[in-house]
C-alpha cells in the first residue's frame, strides 16, 4: 500500500500543477498555435492524470485490504 501510495504522488501533482497553476509546458506536445481551446486542454490532462492517480491508490488500498484472503 505504501508504495502506490508514494507512486501515485506525482499524478496528483501534475494534476495540481497543470490544473490550478496553469503549467502547460509540462503537457508534452503543447503548442498554443495549435491548440483551439487551452482551458479545455487543461481540464482534460489535468482529469486524466487525478484519474490515473487514484486509479494506482485504489490499487494500493484494495491489495491492502484483501492481501490474504484466499
Amino acid at each position: 500500500m505504501l508504495v502506490c501510495s508514494v507512486c501515485s504522488v506525482p499524478a496528483f501533482v501534475y494534476a495540481y500543477l497543470i490544473k490550478v497553476k496553469k503549467r502547460l509546458h509540462l503537457v508534452m506536445g503543447y503548442d498554443p498555435d495549435r491548440v483551439a481551446n487551452p482551458s479545455g486542454l487543461v481540464s482534460w490532462v489535468a482529469g486524466l492524470f487525478a484519474a490515473i492517480g487514484c486509479v494506482i491508490l485504489s490499487t494500493g488500498v484494495l491489495s491492502h485490504v484483501f492481501a490474504g484472503r484466499g
